[in-house]
Parts: structure tokens; C-alpha cells; sequence
């Protein structure tokens, strides 16, 4: 997984506060407290656990190169 870089303390927050937010994070170690977030609707869940790292590697460029055809037409069409 190459597609990873490190936040700056600042964009950091921002993410998590956003995330907070946005999923009604909260999150605990005790099960009692579960569900931690919730998800807004609609929503996709996908199985992993039969997959190999391989192919997880290959679904995270796919989505890659998919998030930058969208950028790159939404740059065209919105310049």
C-alpha cells in the first residue's frame, strides 16, 4: 500500500474532527458502549477476509486511478 502519506499535526485534527462528526465516532474498548459510529445512509460494505494482500494492494490502486479519473474530469468540467 503505497498510496499513504503522514498528516501534518493541523490536517490531523481536521480529519478526525471531521470524522467525529460526520460518523458519530465514539469510540471505546468496552462492548457496552458499541456500536461506536454510525453510518450515513446509503451505505456499501464490502468482505475482505478471503482476500490476499495482493489483492488488496490491487483494489487500492484501482480506487486510486478511479478517485483520479473523477478528479481529473471534474477539473475539465469545472476549470
Amino acid at each position: 500500500m503505497d498510496n499513504w502519506v503522514p498528516l501534518s499535526n493541523e490536517l490531523y485534527r481536521l480529519v478526525w474532527d471531521k470524522f467525529y462528526e460526520h460518523f458519530n465516532f465514539k469510540p471505546s474498548v468496552h462492548s457496552s458502549d458499541w456500536t461506536s459510529f454510525s453510518l450515513p445512509s446509503p451505505y456499501i460494505t464490502y468482505k475482505l477476509t478471503s482476500y490476499t494482500d495482493d489483492d488488496i494492494d490491487d483494489l487500492e490502486r484501482k480506487c486510486v486511478a478511479c478517485l483520479k479519473l473523477v478528479l481529473n474530469l471534474m477539473n475539465i468540467c469545472m476549470p
